[in-house]
């Protein structure tokens, strides 16, 4: 895999990369380590879906917490 590559839309020069990311639903937020390729500041990353995994299953975590709260809350 190259070490660098092109953004197809801004053509800025990115590297591949994990940087920390929130995830967050409602009022539950966690960090997670998100592997992508990543320009010099803080814009327009490119991921691929196996990138995005671990995101993801965070998120699907932190969703079905809040549907158990608001499923306890309602009895």
């Amino acid at each position: 895999m190259p070490e660098t590559r092109i953004h197809p839309v801004t053509g800025k020069l990115l590297r591949r990369d994990v940087r920390r990311r929130a995830v967050t639903y409602r009022h539950l937020s966690e960090e997670v380590d998100v592997p992508g390729w990543y320009p010099d500041d803080d814009n327009d990353a490119v991921h691929s879906g196996t990138d995005l995994a671990d995101e993801d299953d965070v998120f699907q975590r932190l969703k079905g917490q809040v549907v158990a709260e608001d499923g306890k809350a309602s009895q």
